[in-house]
């Protein structure tokens, strides 16, 4: 199991989680994630850590950021209507920026 690091990630692109459904998915760039471990370790490297719809009643997921399924369709379309919007036709070829915070 692993958790993306918090901090501004420029790795993510529209691409197919798992074949199955367009995402933001990692394929830019490495990440810096924390793995469970006894101590828990930091890692880099390219994981798939990739930012798609989750489960109704887990994450679906193993480090991957996920989006509730009721929030999902809106979240896509969005993300997908502002990358047309700024990069035309190359939106599928560009990088998204994420930003992860830590609640607190």
């Amino acid at each position: 199991m692993a958790t993306l690091k918090t901090g501004i990630w420029f790795v993510h692109r529209f691409d197919l989680h798992r074949g199955k459904y367009l995402a933001l998915c990692q394929r830019a760039g490495d990440v810096s994630v924390t793995r469970d471990g006894v101590p828990p370790y930091d890692d880099t490297g390219m994981f798939g850590i990739n930012i798609h719809k989750g489960g109704y009643n887990t994450t679906s997921s193993e480090g991957c950021q996920t989006i509730h399924p009721s929030q999902w369709e809106s979240f896509i379309a969005l993300a997908t209507d502002q990358a047309k919007r700024f990069f035309g036709d190359k939106w599928k070829k560009t990088t998204v920026p994420y930003v992860l915070v830590e609640q607190g």
